[in-house]
């Protein structure tokens, strides 16, 4: 029984520790958006699509569209929708974007009219005492560099279409469309390390 004990103590350690290991949510790596956005002939309509990569290597797209009347009623979309992931692709060199949803099929292209770039580090502590097998407890610093471009978008939304070519605010309407790439990465413990903070 002793010696049964002995084996089986080491696995139900490992166990344990890779469960705690997996307790630990993953970070969003990489987050791509293609938006659009106009008002014309009375009708105001929106698309946007949202790509997110997790460092587990879950990969979720969102996309969510809506078009509405002079009056403020709903004439089209209004809902936010998991989409499948190889219907929007975006050219990491270009800039450039392509959905291509049964509903909803644009293309995104970047021009200069204005271009954002923003690096930033972030320090998080977070303490999960939610109820569940057990707690779990971790510091973190994230390096996040995030591209804001805009662009033209060009294309059909739920029978709406869109030509935006540049950013535009006139008596008759507006029409402005961007892309933002955001990638995250953790940094290691001696990157610009700063103590953790104490717990709230």
């Amino acid at each position: 029984m002793v010696r049964a004990i002995r084996y089986l103590l080491p696995i139900v350690l490992a166990t344990v520790l890779t469960l705690r290991a997996d307790a630990e949510p993953p970070i969003r790596i990489l987050n791509e958006q293609a938006y659009a956005t106009q008002l014309r002939n009375g009708i105001t309509s929106t698309v946007q699509v949202i790509q997110s990569v997790s460092s587990d290597g879950h990969v979720e797209t969102t996309l969510f569209f809506s078009s509405y009347d002079a009056s403020g009623n709903l004439i089209g979309g209004g809902l936010f929708q998991i989409i499948d992931n190889a219907l929007f692709v975006v050219d990491k060199e270009r800039h450039t974007a392509t959905l291509n949803h049964p509903d909803v099929k644009m293309t995104w292209h970047p021009t200069q009219e204005y271009i954002e770039v923003s690096r930033r580090t972030e320090a998080k502590t977070v303490i999960d005492n939610r109820g569940f097998d057990f707690s779990s407890s971790f510091f973190r610093r994230l390096a996040e560099t995030e591209l804001l471009i805009s662009a033209t978008a060009e294309g059909m939304a739920g029978g709406i279409a869109f030509n935006i070519q540049r950013q535009t605010i006139d008596e008759t309407g507006y029409e402005s469309a961007f892309l933002d790439i955001r990638k995250t990465r953790l940094l290691e413990k001696n990157e610009g390390g700063d103590a953790a903070p104490d717990s709230p």
